[in-house]
This record gives C-alpha cells, structure tokens and sequence, in this order.
C-alpha cells in the first residue's frame, strides 16, 4: 500500500476534515462512504496516519471536490534538472535567433545578472 509524505499527512488531514464539514458530513458519515473506520478517519485528519493513497481521489469525489483543491496543490515542484532542462531548452531558442536578437538578449541577460548580485 502507498502513502503520501509524512509531511504533507497533517494538510491533507485538516484539508479532509475542512471539506467534510463543509459538505456537512460527520465523520462517521464519511467513514461509511469510504468504507473505513471512524477511528481511522480522525487519524487521518489528525495527521497522526497517512491516507492510502487510493483512497484520495473516493475522498475528492465524495467530497465533491477536485484532488488538486484536497491536496492543495498550488506549483508543480521542480527539481534541479527540470529546471536546468527548460533553461537550457530557452537557450537553445535563443541560439536560434539572428545574432543581433541574440547580443540583445544575453545583453539583458548580463544586466539582470549584475543588478540582482548587488
């Protein structure tokens, strides 16, 4: 069985218990839709367990909610090479163009550099 990060157990719980009051179920309610216990339930949004991970996308339907909303997902996460792959994708575009559009673009590149290490 997976499970979310550690980190991320205690939002997803107060997230799950925000929406289930909301939506104007109890916990018990709601542990009967999903087919758990209430003990369960309140260790999830507790933070005190993970939620299995399959079980997040019934807890968005029945909560009517959209799973990016129950994760509170805003930004993806990039990790390093992501980043340096779209820089060096942007690089590649501007390698591209005529040299006189070039200069002028690491130009700016140059000046944005100095003026932000300061």
């Amino acid at each position: 069985m997976r499970y979310l990060r550690r980190d991320s157990d205690e939002k997803l719980g107060k997230n799950i218990a925000a929406l289930r009051k909301a939506a104007g179920f109890s916990q018990e309610v709601l542990a009967e839709k999903l087919n758990i216990s209430q003990r369960a339930l309140c260790s999830y949004e507790c933070g005190k367990a993970s939620v299995p991970v399959f079980l997040i996308p019934e807890i968005a339907e029945i909560l009517k909610t959209p799973l990016i909303s129950l994760l509170d997902v805003k930004t993806p996460i990039l990790d390093e090479r992501t980043k340096e792959a779209r820089i060096l994708r942007k690089l590649e575009k501007v390698n591209k163009l005529p040299e006189e559009d070039r200069k002028l673009v690491f130009g700016m590149i140059d000046k944005l550099a100095v003026a932000n290490s300061k």
